[in-house]
């Protein structure tokens, strides 16, 4: 039996901040963490979580530089993920 995480999303009302993603975590959807390749929505994080943690770091793991605009997968669009405010876990 897996030990449950007590973890939350920030939901705050996000910013025009987008969330930044590494090489290795750019083909994920941060939400659901699904392998994605069609890319539709950008994820835009509150000034809080990008000032506090995630300014110039991946939103997944941490690594410093990324490169890559995290975006949500299709189906975190279709389950309307994009309009619940910041996604960041906490």
């Amino acid at each position: 039996m897996q030990a449950y995480s007590a973890t939350s999303r920030c939901n705050r009302i996000h910013t025009s901040i987008k969330g930044m993603l590494c090489d290795k975590c750019s083909v994920r959807c941060y939400v659901c963490k699904e392998n994605t390749h069609i890319h539709s929505i950008d994820l835009l994080i509150c000034e809080f979580c990008f000032h506090s943690t995630y300014k110039n770091k991946c939103i997944m793991c941490g690594e410093r530089d990324p490169k890559h605009s995290a975006h949500y997968c299709r189906e975190c669009i279709i389950l309307q993920k994009h309009r619940e405010g910041c996604p960041i876990y906490t």
